[in-house]
Parts: structure tokens; sequence; C-alpha cells
């Protein structure tokens, strides 16, 4: 079976300052989107009997080199899922050229 290319959302934060003068996140902005590949990772937690694992990591992959210049402070909506950015992209080696890697963490309640 063949990897389902997704397409993904980028969200950019706007930034004002909070009721304390420092800075914050007010609002985010809808911005270009991703074709990648979503794979998530397996839980590090030991799972239960009868339970089922809940992936609340995930990697990215884009053909492109394209998305290097996001960083942490921006998330990725796919599937309906919102994830945040965990660190930078990083180059993605791949058979014909490089591409690009994003780990992703689940956001919950957004």
């Amino acid at each position: 079976m063949r990897n389902r290319l997704e397409e993904a959302v980028i969200y950019s934060p706007n930034y004002g300052t909070d009721g304390y003068g420092d800075k914050a996140v007010t609002s985010w902005s809808e911005g270009a989107k991703l074709k990648g590949f979503l794979s998530p990772e397996n839980p590090a937690e030991p799972i239960e009997e009868g339970r089922k694992p809940v992936a609340l990591k995930a990697k990215f992959y884009v053909r492109s080199e394209s998305a290097t210049t996001l960083n942490a402070d921006y998330r990725l909506k796919i599937r309906n899922q919102t994830y945040q950015l965990d660190g930078e992209p990083n180059l993605w080696l791949r058979p014909i050229g490089f591409g690009t890697v994003i780990s992703l963490t689940l956001l919950k309640d957004i």
C-alpha cells in the first residue's frame, strides 16, 4: 500500500501583548498549503490491555525544501487536526534529492 499525499494548511501566529505587556499570540492567520506524507509515531508509554494507543507525535514529510522557513511558532492543520511544530524543520535526504521533515505534536482542545 502506498502512502497517501496529505494537504497541510500552515497557520502563522499574529503577535500582540497580553495583560502584562508581554509578547503573546493574539490570533492565527491561515497561509499557504503544503503537500506531504503524515507519519504518526508510536507512543512511548506502555499500553494497557484492551486500550488503543493515541499518537500524539507525528512527522510530516514534504518532497521539497520549501518548508524550511517554518519555525516552532507555526501550526499545521492536517486531516482536521491541529499540530504544533516541535522544533525547526530538518532536511530529509530522499533518493532523488532533498525534502523537509517536520516534527509535530498534536494539540488538544483547539
